[in-house]
C-alpha cells in the first residue's frame, strides 16, 4: 500500500524479505548520522509511544547497503540521499526542522577559503579548530567519553560533548549548531581538564554559541536571550542589574505565568532585598571602548 506507515519491527521484517539483515542498534545509528528520516512518533495502542516510518525507507536503506558494497563511506552516501531528496522533493528538502530531518537542511556556513558560495561539508569542523585556541586538537579526538562523563550537565543535553563531537567530524553542520548542549555549558572546565587528548571543549562550546549566534540558530533554548540581555545592560551600566536582568526576561517569556510571583517581588522589596534602580561604573566610557575594540577583533576572525 503507498504510503504506508511501518514500525521499525515492520521494517526489518520487510528487508528481511529481501535478503537483507538490519539490527536496530544499526537503524538508529542511521537515523543519528542522517541518513534515514526520524520517524513519526505517535502513541501505541498498548501504552506509551511507538515510532512509524513511510514505506519509501525500504528503498533508502537498500540504497545505503549497494553504496557501502560499492565503497562508498557514510558521509558520501549521507550527500547522495541529500541530493536525491534535492531533486526530487525541492520545496520540501529546503525546509527547516518543521518537516524533515534537520540533516536535509541546506548549509549556512560558507567556506571562507574562497570567493565561492557553496554548502559546507566539513566546513564548520575546520570553522570550530581556526576559531578556538588550541582547537585542531579536535582532530586527535578519541572518542573515550570523558568529556561526556565529566559533564555535570550532560543529563540534560541533546547531545553528549562526546556525540556533538562525532557529529562535528560527521559534517552534521545544522544539527550540531541546531543542538542545546554548548547553552547548556557551566564552564566548569572539568572536561577539559580531564581530556586525554588535551582538548579545549570548554573554549569549543563558547566557539559554537558564537557560530550558531551568527548563523541566526538562537531558538535552542533561552539562554541566548538571557545572555543578549545581561550584555545589553553590562555595556549600558558597565555591570549587571539583577532586577532588571530578571524583570525583562521573565516579561518576555511566558509573563502570564510569573503572576503568582508578585507577592513574593512585593515581600522582598519591603526587607530591602530588591534593588529597583542601576547604577553606571566609573568610567564607564573605557569599557566602551574596550568592548568596541574586542567586537571589532571578533568581527574580523
Amino acid at each position: 500500500m503507498a504510503n504506508e506507515l511501518l514500525t521499525l519491527s515492520n521494517v526489518i521484517e520487510k528487508l528481511k524479505e529481501n535478503g537483507l539483515t538490519l539490527t536496530r542498534r544499526t537503524f538508529q545509528y542511521y537515523v543519528q548520522a542522517g541518513l534515514l528520516p526520524k520517524g513519526i512518533r505517535r502513541g501505541s495502542e498498548k501504552g506509551g509511544v511507538q515510532f512509524y516510518y513511510s514505506d519509501s525507507i525500504i528503498k533508502t536503506i537498500r540504497m545505503i547497503f549497494d553504496l557501502k558494497n560499492k565503497g562508498r563511506s557514510l558521509n558520501e552516501i549521507r550527500q547522495l540521499i541529500l541530493s536525491e531528496a534535492q531533486t526530487n522533493e525541492p520545496e520540501t528538502a529546503s525546509q527547516s526542522h518543521a518537516g524533515r530531518p534537520l540533516t536535509y537542511r541546506k548549509q549556512k556556513i560558507i567556506s571562507r577559503t574562497n570567493d565561492v558560495e557553496e554548502p559546507a561539508g566539513f566546513e564548520l569542523l575546520n570553522e570550530v579548530m581556526r576559531l578556538t585556541p588550541g582547537g585542531d586538537s579536535l582532530k586527535s579526538c578519541l572518542q573515550c567519553g570523558t568529556c561526556s562523563g565529566s559533564c555535570p550537565s550532560s543529563a540534560d543535553m541533546d547531545h553528549t560533548p562526546r556525540k556533538l563531537f562525532s557529529m562535528l567530524h560527521a559534517g552534521l553542520n545544522y544539527e550540531v549548531l541546531s543542538s542545546n548542549t554548548p547553552w547548556f555549558c557551566v564552564s566548569c572546565y572539568y572536561c577539559t581538564t580531564r581530556c586525554p587528548q588535551q582538548i579545549p571543549v570548554t573554549e569549543i562550546m563558547y566557539t559554537l554559541k558564537q557560530l550558531a549566534v551568527k548563523e541566526g540558530i538562537t531558538k535552542i533554548t533561552d539562554a541566548y536571550d538571557f545572555a543578549r540581555t545581561f550584555v545589553e545592560l553590562v555595556e549600558k551600566y558597565g555591570r549587571s542589574f539583577d532586577f532588571g536582568l530578571s524583570l525583562r526576561y521573565h516579561l518576555t517569556h511566558n509573563a502570564l505565568s510569573k503572576i503568582s510571583w508578585g507577592s513574593l517581588a512585593l515581600q522582598m522589596y519591603k526587607k530591602e532585598r530588591m534593588v529597583t534602580g542601576p547604577s553606571k561604573i566609573a568610567g564607564i566610557g573605557g569599557l566602551d571602548r574596550i568592548l568596541k575594540k574586542a567586537k571589532k577583533i571578533g568581527d574580523s576572525k
